[in-house]
């Protein structure tokens, strides 16, 4: 029988688990860390680690996602917020987004068949959240750039699932083709600018 926990040791452990838990991800991916791992990391029981997570790879999910939104919030701040948006300013904040998931931390959480496998065991809502968040950011921005004229009127859904593609091909070096990845990212990029950018 798993020991109730009040609410501050609940926050406590939380945050534990997803520390040690990002830990273990980062040296083993996420098929060969297993519950007892983490929970042994942690020091509780193993049956208490479904009182935060439904499943290891609920826990990987949540890790994966503070850091999308810890990248998201500092590029956002720093190359968008604070200036007038021209198609330079727009390429350099998608070759920053970009730069910052080719980083070992978001490529280790990435690896195209984990990635592949984590989306398989996880809900549908969770997924679908998870896509309405990366839109939230974005969506506010997206409709004073074209209030302003700043940005051609293209539904904001389709301008945010051409941003979502530009990451999910880092998922697809060795089919886009390793010698030509870095043109054909920067070919996307300079594309999505015109496409997207009055100036």
């Amino acid at each position: 029988m798993t020991r109730a926990f009040n609410d501050r040791e609940k926050e406590i452990i939380r945050q534990a688990l997803i520390e040690k838990g990002r830990e273990l991800f980062l040296s083993y991916g996420l098929k060969k860390t297993s519950i007892a791992d983490i929970t042994r990391a942690v020091g509780i029981a193993q049956g208490s680690f479904y009182i935060f997570f439904d499943s290891k790879e609920d826990l990987y999910f949540e890790i994966l996602q503070i850091e999308e939104e810890k990248i998201r919030g500092s590029l956002i701040d720093e190359q968008l917020l604070n200036k007038k948006l021209t198609k330079e300013v727009f390429k350099l904040f998608l070759k920053e987004a970009f730069k910052a998931i080719e980083s070992p931390l978001i490529k280790t959480l990435l690896i195209k068949e984990e990635y592949e496998n984590l989306v398989r065991k996880l809900s549908e809502e969770k997924v679908k959240q998870h896509l309405q968040n990366d839109s939230k950011e974005m969506l506010p921005l997206i409709e004073y750039w074209q209030s302003q004229g700043i940005m051609k009127k293209i539904p904001a859904e389709i301008i945010i699932s051409s941003i979502r593609t530009l990451f999910i091909m880092s998922l697809h070096k060795k089919e886009i083709g390793e010698e030509i990845y870095e043109e054909t990212i920067s070919f996307y990029i300079e594309a999505l600018c015109e496409q997207l950018i009055l100036e």
